[in-house]
């Protein structure tokens, strides 16, 4: 897998970052943040399908209790995620969004001007929060991944499913997830 994404994917990513970064210098469009969307939900479906025997075979090797203790600790995670989530108003939410947009941003495209880091908090007082979309996927995953390691049935297909109804959820929770971060 590590030889496969050095050799395949990491220039695919220095591209998009390199051309991320020459459009946001040049005055980034929402078509053109929406195309940067979709390759890198591409990037992350092309290394999960990679790496999915892998995972599936890496399943085989828990005991009963390594697989109770797994999705007891993915579960209390999620709760923990809540608890977090319940505890921010939204002016925290957004002003903790803003410093994330502005590293965020950094990271890609390198120092960032005045007026660019103004944009960005700017622009994140119009974001949406995607918190309930996003752990109603996570919990949706959960559930199906508890279901995958029954092992009553049979755990190659179900660990399959798992991850082809993972996609269609998490197609799904894109596709919200775009809609909702901008008010047009």
């Amino acid at each position: 897998l590590h030889h496969w994404h050095r050799t395949t994917q990491l220039t695919r990513y220095a591209d998009q970052l390199s051309l991320l970064k020459q459009q946001v210098n040049d005055g980034i469009s929402k078509a053109q943040i929406s195309a940067h969307l979709d390759m890198m939900t591409h990037h992350w479906t092309a290394a999960r399908e990679q790496e999915k025997p892998d995972l599936i075979e890496l399943t085989y090797l828990l005991s009963a209790e390594q697989r109770t203790e797994l999705l007891d600790a993915l579960s209390e995670r999620n709760q923990e995620i809540k608890a977090e989530r319940e505890e921010k108003s939204r002016e925290d939410w957004l002003k903790e969004e803003c410093i994330n947009q502005q590293q965020q941003f950094r990271e890609w495209v390198g120092k960032l001007t005045k007026t660019q880091k103004a944009d960005l908090c700017s622009m994140t007082e119009n974001f949406q929060s995607t918190f309930t979309y996003w752990i109603a996927y996570r919990e949706a995953w959960h559930k199906g991944f508890t279901q995958a390691l029954n092992p009553d049935i049979d755990q190659h297909n179900g660990l399959i499913a798992l991850f082809d109804a993972s996609d269609a959820t998490y197609q799904n929770f894109y596709q919200t997830l775009s809609v909702a971060l901008y008010r047009e």
